[in-house]
């Protein structure tokens, strides 16, 4: 079961990085009178707040997927006194590309191959193409921000922060991660004999 404090890190890094991006946006480009004009800032809140909370969830499912399949690796590592960061690099980055593939091809296709929602009600309502096209540029550069700022928190985020810290990917997770840095630390990077911390 995951600990509270490491759900309360990954909704932290969602709201934050939300917060970040639409505070961006309202004050620094849209500039709506008052700032925090309903009309503007409720669906341009909701939009990114999705976009992100999609964004950390593939990163994190990502990262406890080659966790699983790189057990071995990450192990050996260990043992060979690396700490648990440099053991984790690797995945942490591959993560980090999976996760951003989603809004990299929502951009790449954008105008081209798809029209995206906001441009196409827009110019349905009756406003200017090209002015339509703008927004929506503006929208996916938002988008593409807020979710590289909360996948790269939570690829890189150290153990017992990250909300796969207690979830057991397999029979290795953060948790053995930590416990298996921590004695390769102690013992000047020789691991502790004996295997049946992860027998199943």
């Amino acid at each position: 079961m995951p600990e509270r404090g490491d759900t309360v890190s990954a909704a932290g890094t969602t709201m934050l990085a939300t917060l970040l991006v639409t505070a961006f946006a309202l004050l620094g480009t849209l500039r709506p009178v008052p700032w925090y004009a309903p009309e503007v800032l409720i669906p341009l809140l909701g939009i990114i707040l999705g976009n992100v909370m999609n964004g950390v969830s593939v990163t994190l499912n990502a990262l406890s997927t080659s966790i699983t399949r790189e057990r071995p690796a990450i192990e050996a590592r260990l043992a060979l006194g690396a700490d648990r960061y440099a053991a984790l690099k690797p995945l942490q980055r591959g993560a980090l590309r999976s996760g951003m593939i989603p809004v990299i091809n929502q951009m790449s296709a954008a105008g081209v191959i798809t029209l995206p929602g906001i441009m196409t009600g827009q110019i349905l309502a009756g406003m200017d193409a090209v002015e339509a096209a703008k927004y929506q540029i503006l929208l996916l550069f938002l988008l593409a921000g807020g979710a590289g700022l909360a996948r790269w928190r939570q690829s890189t985020s150290p153990p017992g922060e990250s909300p796969t810290s207690a979830t057991v990917c397999g029979s290795i997770g953060w948790r053995e991660i930590r416990w298996l840095g921590a004695r390769a630390d102690d013992v000047g990077g020789t691991q502790p004999g004996g295997s049946d911390r992860f027998d199943s």
